[in-house]
């Protein structure tokens, strides 16, 4: 975790103890092709590494076949998953609350990464109004009944039932109660609902550090994806896949038995205007009457016309706007989550215990880190008051510790970061302005 990173052997400074040894390209950690790059451009390459495999690879559920053998866990980072994310629709959760939808394993996060969609798709199946059933409870038999009874059975569950006589009589679990239905095949029916399946990743760090790597259960490695897929309406579909769409499902789904009626309406007035011109071809107020009515017809059809396209387009704009709050929703929560993580840090770090110090009377005195501190001010012209090597918890290998600066003036202090950045051999972890106190970790 050191900022400035010279060889300097000195008979006190306790190599045997791990601490960091020279490697100013770091080739150890990031390998030959990446140790030379920017810390940008080899976050850059990381990601596009990662979106490739996954654009490319074929996956599905929490248990799906691509891993990343090939990506060392030092190249993961914030950073990296920022970009990959970026390259991916990102949607909240509240977009999707009211569409049944599942989040794998997992139903606590925010937001989600959508990938890709699925190509695949979810049927419903009910039997049908005026069956005949049996069931575990009472009354225990139902004759004529009055209402849909959804079961769950999949669509290889519904290829079985009708593959067979119509009278056979099949044992389904009923949706709901959970309890088993006896009934005749015949009077199990597809439901014109369908659902449709997408594969997406929790929009979480720390989720996605472990793409792919192996993961201790009950005493055996697995590696786990943690891609998973989901079904969803098809108007939610179209909102997160193609919000642009334009196409009307609510009103279709609403309006359905009215268009049909009117179209009834409309083939019974043109028989009838056909019938009129054939009988009273050669009287004239007859065929004004004609007339009249195919003008009525032509208006009445212009005005349901206009309707379902002023309806079209408000349901669109509507759409519109609940996708742009929903990334709107998003961001703030991305923007409020990171500030509540930068104020733990500042918390946590308070409690670290001092591993190494610079001060003489301290008992773990370092003369290694009071003369980093004169090579600081004697290269750079920087005042530090001393410098701390702080052990965080459960940490046991000192690379990585956090180191703590301690600045006597805000000036030296940005001065400070300003050089770090540029030499890029470590990260910052906190920062105190108030206290003049910079933490690094290492990268």
């Amino acid at each position: 975790a050191f900022v400035f990173n010279w060889n300097v052997v000195d008979k006190d400074f306790p190599f045997e103890n791990n601490l960091p040894m020279l490697d100013p390209f770091e080739i150890n950690t990031y390998g030959f092709d990446l140790a030379f790059l920017s810390q940008s451009d080899r976050d850059l390459q990381t990601a596009k590494k990662i979106k490739s495999k996954i654009d490319n690879s074929m996956y599905g559920g929490s248990f799906g076949s691509i891993y990343f053998d090939d990506v060392d866990n030092n190249l993961i980072n914030e950073e990296v998953f920022k970009i990959f994310r970026d390259s991916f629709t990102l949607v909240s959760s509240e977009v999707l609350k009211d569409s049944k939808f599942v989040y794998g394993s997992y139903d606590n996060t925010d937001s989600i990464i959508l990938l890709k969609p699925s190509n695949n798709t979810k049927s419903y199946f009910y039997v049908k109004e005026g069956s005949d059933y049996r069931m575990n409870i009472s009354p225990y038999r139902v004759q004529d009944s009055k209402h849909k009874v959804y079961i769950d059975i999949d669509e290889t569950g519904y290829r079985q039932v009708k593959e067979h006589y119509l009278d056979k009589r099949w044992s389904v679990s009923r949706i709901g109660l959970g309890d088993d239905i006896v009934v005749k095949g015949g009077d199990i029916v597809r439901d014109e609902r369908k659902d449709y399946g997408f594969y997406y990743i929790l929009d979480d760090y720390n989720t996605f550090k472990y793409l792919g790597k192996p993961q201790n259960r009950f005493g055996n490695d697995y590696k786990i994806s943690l891609i998973y897929e989901a079904f969803v309406g098809k108007r939610t579909f179209d909102m997160v896949f193609n919000p642009n769409s334009d196409y009307n499902y609510d009103a279709i789904q609403d309006n359905y038995s009215s268009v049909v009626n009117q179209e009834n309406e409309f083939i019974k007035d043109e028989l009838e205007m056909i019938k009129a011109q054939e009988k009273d071809r050669k009287d004239k107020i007859n065929l004004k009457k004609q007339k009249e009515r195919q003008k009525r017809i032509a208006e009445q059809k212009s005005i349901d016309a206009a309707k379902r396209k002023e309806k079209e387009l408000a349901d669109a704009k509507r759409r519109a706007k609940e996708l742009a709050d929903a990334k709107r929703r998003a961001k703030e929560l991305a923007d409020t989550k990171k500030q509540q993580q930068l104020l733990a840090k500042k918390q946590s770090v308070k409690s670290y215990k001092i591993w190494f110090s610079s001060e003489k009377k301290s008992k773990v005195f370092l003369r290694q880190l009071k003369k980093t501190i004169k090579k600081i001010k004697k290269d750079y012209k920087i005042e530090l008051d001393k410098i701390h090597i702080l052990q965080p918890p459960g940490i046991t290998n000192y690379e990585d510790a956090i180191t703590a600066y301690f600045l006597q003036n805000i000036n030296d202090l940005n001065k400070f970061k300003e050089i770090a950045k540029e030499l890029n051999v470590a990260k910052l972890y906190v920062e105190d302005s108030s206290a003049l106190i910079l933490y690094y970790s290492g990268k």
